[in-house]
C-alpha cells in the first residue's frame, strides 16, 4: 500500500528583494519513478508559499524526484528514498563463533533485512534471543541502519 509522504513539498517564491511574493504559478512534476501528486498545481499565499497537498513515493525503492517550476525561474527538485518492507532477513556477520566463557565474542553477530526486491531496509526493528546456553546481549532489540543492518553488543 502506497502512502504519501509526511510532509508535502512547498517552495517559496521571492523577487530579487526578497519580498515573498503571492498569486504565482507553480508547476509541481514527477519525473522518477511513478509517483503522484495531488494539487501539483498551487498558486503562492500571501507568504510566498505554494505546497502540493501530497506527494507518494513510487512502488518500486529508490530515489523519487519530483520538480516545481516557475516561468522564468530554474526549477527545483526534491529527492525522497522509497524502501519496500522487510522480506528476508540473513547472517550478515558474527556466526560460528567461539569465545571464552563470560566474555563477548570477537564479532558483533549482526543480520541484513531486505525487501522483496533485494534492497536493503532501514529502520526496522530486529530481537535478537539467546537461544541455548546462558549468554546475554546487549542492545538486543536493535534497528537496522541505513543499510538494512542490525547488530547486538
Amino acid at each position: 500500500m502506497e502512502t504519501a509522504l509526511a510532509v508535502a513539498p512547498a517552495v517559496l517564491v521571492r523577487d530579487v528583494n526578497g519580498t515573498p511574493v503571492p498569486d504565482v504559478d507553480v508547476a509541481f512534476e514527477v519525473i522518477s519513478d511513478a509517483g503522484s501528486l495531488t494539487e501539483s498545481n498551487p498558486v503562492t499565499n500571501n507568504d510566498g508559499v505554494a505546497r502540493v497537498g501530497s506527494w507518494t513515493l513510487g512502488p518500486s525503492p529508490g530515489t523519487n524526484m519530483l520538480t516545481a517550476a516557475v516561468t522564468g525561474l530554474p526549477p527545483v527538485t526534491f529527492t525522497a528514498t522509497a524502501f519496500g518492507s522487510a522480506a528476508s532477513v540473513a547472517l550478515q556477520a558474527g556466526d560460528d563463533q567461539t569465545a571464552t566463557v563470560g566474555t563477548a565474542v570477537a564479532v558483533d553477530p549482526a543480520v541484513l533485512v531486505r525487501d522483496a526486491n533485494g534492497t536493503p531496509v532501514p529502520d526496522v526493528d530486529v530481537a535478537f534471543e539467546v537461544t541455548s546456553g546462558a549468554g546475554s546481549l546487549t542492545e538486543a532489540n536493535p534497528v537496522t541502519n541505513s543499510d538494512g543492518i542490525a547488530s547486538v553488543r
